[in-house]
């Protein structure tokens, strides 16, 4: 069984296909008609992620401008384990995306959402992460949703994103969650120098990729809802 995002990723491309209401069966259908049928290789989950940024927002604004060289940080657990976080750093170089993932403790459970808690967390963790890179964020967004998992073919996975919903973390925590404008997002997952695979497999799928952040959704989604 292949276990997802549990470490640090090699270079990779991540193409993306946000999709509206009940637009996920058709592309079933659509992906069964190209002779794909897509395997399950991993039990679904409930992926939370508390990104970070500074008090500028300046890794939001590098992501909608959509600058060649950008990176997100944000912490994650799955499911109900917030004993297991982990703090990813992601980047994206040109069309190509890796990942570094740094497993931090948490023996109290306790979720960051306020700079303070997320400072005790940083500065109880000082050995596994750099503390100066780390001091200047802040938790600005809380994002929830399903993840399904699935290969299509030797080293070409995708997964299925959907109930996402989204909180305000900054400058102060809110209650309320926002439900996002994007039903379901397909994310196809595949090695640099898998391009022509990829492209056979996909050419002639009725449906468009399209660049598409939850981190920028969200901070959408909050500020204006």
């Amino acid at each position: 069984m292949i276990k997802p995002e549990h470490s640090t990723s090699s270079l990779r491309h991540e193409s993306k296909i946000p999709l509206q209401r009940n637009q996920y069966e058709d592309l079933k259908s659509a992906l069964i008609q190209l002779g794909q049928h897509p395997k399950a290789i991993y039990p679904d989950r409930l992926i939370h992620s508390i990104y970070l940024d500074d008090h500028e927002l300046n890794d939001y604004f590098d992501n909608i401008s959509g600058i060649s060289r950008r990176s997100k940080t944000r912490i994650r657990w799955y499911d109900d384990q917030t004993s297991a976080l982990a703090i990813e750093l992601k980047r994206k170089v040109i069309k190509l995306s890796d990942k570094r993932i740094i497993k931090i403790d948490n023996p109290a459970g306790k979720v960051p959402r306020h700079r303070s808690e997320y400072m005790e967390l940083v500065r109880a963790n000082s050995r596994a992460l750099p503390v100066s890179q780390f001091i200047s964020l802040y938790p600005v967004l809380e994002v929830e949703y399903q993840r399904s998992y699935f290969e299509l073919a030797q080293g070409i996975r995708m997964t299925v994103d959907h109930s996402v919903r989204y909180r305000k973390l900054f400058p102060q925590p809110s209650i309320k969650w926002h439900r996002s404008p994007v039903d379901t997002v397909i994310e196809f997952k595949y090695p640099a120098g898998s391009e022509d695979t990829f492209e056979k497999l996909m050419r002639k799928l009725p449906f468009r990729i399209f660049r598409h952040s939850k981190y920028v959704i969200g901070i959408d989604s909050v500020c204006v809802g």
